[in-house]
């Protein structure tokens, strides 16, 4: 298995190590994206709900990710793709506790 790429170098050093420990921790998914939309990064966990190995599978940008996956709610209704967690970050909303499930696109089930 291929070395998982690290954070931009935004902040070097003993910073960016620790950060990048911290966030590959998580048990919740953690996609990193500049504000262009560019994926810069996801942890393991993001990784794994994805069904990828690598981040450069879950596309290059956000709309890429959108045209690769869909989402839902947990009570099955499919999200827009204006509704992505990644999208909605990309045009300054918040939200709280959001909870979906992912699909490749063409997949019957979710992830």
């Amino acid at each position: 298995m291929a070395a998982q790429p690290s954070l931009p170098h935004a902040v070097s050093g003993a910073t960016l190590a620790h950060l990048e420990q911290l966030i590959d921790g998580f048990t919740a998914g953690a996609i990193l994206i500049d504000t262009a939309g560019a994926i810069l990064w996801a942890n393991a966990a993001a990784r794994a709900m994805h069904g990828m190995e690598h981040t450069e599978q879950l596309g290059a940008t956000a709309d890429d990710y959108c045209q690769r996956f869909c989402l839902r709610l947990r009570g099955g209704r499919r999200l827009q793709a204006r509704e992505y967690p990644i999208m909605k970050l990309l045009a300054g909303e918040s939200f709280d506790d959001m909870v979906v499930e992912v699909m490749r696109k063409g997949d019957e089930e979710p992830r």
